[in-house]
């Protein structure tokens, strides 16, 4: 899982977003970026050997100081992960490994009142199977 978190990391932390992208927790204020990967779950797919498929899930937390900063952080995520015009997720490189195309998942906006000032968040689930190449 740490190649397929490094990959999808690199894939959202350019442009704009390049210094405001980290992973677990961060001190830097809002506007930023917070990746939060779930442990994944294994699907064993065959009884003969050790090949296992992961289903990967990163809980994707864009804040900002309002409302529309958040969501604007949200967009360029979503942009980086799922180009337009189609919007199907990128498929991550990462060696010795064949991850499929990431999906959006359910997606909450809310603001943040444990913190002073106020800030806004939105919380983005996106998921991908990564197997064995």
């Amino acid at each position: 899982m740490k190649r397929e978190l490094d990959a999808f990391k690199a894939a959202i932390a350019t442009d704009a977003l390049a210094d405001r992208v980290d992973i677990g927790r961060t001190k830097k204020p809002a506007p930023h970026v917070l990746i939060s990967p779930a442990i994944p779950e294994d699907e064993q797919t065959r009884m003969t050997g050790p090949y296992s498929a992961e289903q990967l899930l990163f809980a994707v937390r864009c804040t900002g100081t309002d409302l529309a900063q958040a969501m604007w952080h949200a967009e360029e995520v979503d942009e980086r992960l799922r180009p337009a015009p189609m919007k199907f997720g990128i498929e991550l490189d990462v060696e010795g490994r064949v991850c499929s195309q990431i999906e959006r998942g359910p997606t909450e906006t809310f603001p943040d009142d444990d913190t002073r000032p106020t800030v806004w968040v939105v919380l983005t689930l996106y998921r991908f199977t990564s197997e064995p190449s």
